[in-house]
């Protein structure tokens, strides 16, 4: 809901939810977490490299890291380098080519979901099953609706 932008519709029962669930967040998380990755050289196995989504995953994650998390540096380079990589290799059709490159431009936590929510509809790509067909259409309807009020707002001020 969060990079669709329509999270704020939601509040409520996001609020609810994480209260009932004991999830707290912002709480920091144990970069131990990661260590499962590892080869036995120190460095983030290359078997990983065959799960292009988990590697999406992984580069959206560093950007989580704060002073002095090393493994979250290393996970964006890594993941940076292989993403980096397969598309100059050519080896995502062209949606996939998309989806990374928008992930490498934009990560999700640097970015505001107002401007790239647009672009996170192709994570949907030959998806409309229930409930994420549902979200996608809402958030369209979310999105023309807020452009068109933008519009009438710039029209009064410029008035």
């Amino acid at each position: 809901m969060q990079r669709l932008n329509i999270d704020y519709h939601f509040q409520e029962e996001i609020g609810d939810f994480l209260n009932n669930k004991v999830i707290k967040p912002c709480t920091s998380m144990s970069t131990e977490v990661f260590d499962k990755f590892i080869d036995k050289r120190g460095k983030f196995n290359e078997r990983l490299c065959r799960n292009m989504k988990g590697i999406r995953d992984l580069y959206e994650a560093s950007h989580l890291s704060i002073a002095g998390e090393d493994i979250l540096d290393e996970a964006e380079q890594f993941s940076k380098q292989v993403l980096k990589g397969r598309l100059l290799g050519n080896c995502f059709d062209n949606h996939e080519a998309k989806l990374v490159r928008n992930t490498l431009q934009n990560p999700s936590h640097k970015s505001l979901a107002m401007f790239t929510g647009r672009e996170f509809f192709g994570d949907f790509h030959n998806m409309n099953n229930g409930w994420l067909g549902s979200f996608k259409d809402f958030a369209k309807i979310d999105f023309n609706l807020q452009q068109h009020l933008h519009r009438l707002q710039i029209h009064q001020i410029s008035r």
